[in-house]
């Protein structure tokens, strides 16, 4: 899909008590965005999650996102336009009656402590210390040539 219409409200930032779980797990973020792909415009919501979801989780985190397009964060789309074409205003709103709701989980991403703490081969934990220098040192190549400005 390509470039698109987004939304900065964070729709974690609104979970209740029927998300409960989500929040357990450290489920964060999740921001609207519209783009246009194959004559239709999709509406997408990315979530942060450090643990793989179960199936029942995954289906309460898009219930909840149906809740915010339509109700919640979604709604604002409907009442201003995101643009004006020939001197006409263009509304899009996220949700619509019949939509079609697909959920799916990506990988979750080990971060790069977990992986030191799980490692017990020590080649494994020196090519791992050698990556780390490396971006270490980056880093301070960045400061250092934001700082000197």
């Amino acid at each position: 899909m390509g470039d698109g219409i987004d939304c900065q409200d964070e729709f974690s930032e609104y979970f209740g008590n029927e998300e409960q779980s989500l929040i357990d797990k450290g489920v964060e973020n999740g921001y609207l965005q519209f783009e246009y792909s194959e004559g239709k415009l999709w509406s997408v919501t990315i979530y942060d999650s450090p643990v793989e979801l179960t199936q029942e989780e995954m289906d309460v985190l898009g219930e909840y996102t149906q809740g915010q397009w339509s109700d919640g964060i979604g709604e604002g789309f409907e009442q201003e336009p995101c643009m004006e074409d020939d001197d006409k205003e263009v509304y899009i709103s996220p949700w619509h009656k019949g939509q079609i709701l697909t959920v799916t989980q990506k990988e979750v991403q080990e971060t790069f402590i977990e992986k030191v703490m799980k490692t017990n081969n020590m080649d494994e934990l020196t090519a791992m210390s050698e990556k780390l220098n490396e971006i270490i040192k980056k880093t301070d190549d960045l400061l250092n040539k934001y700082n000197s400005k």
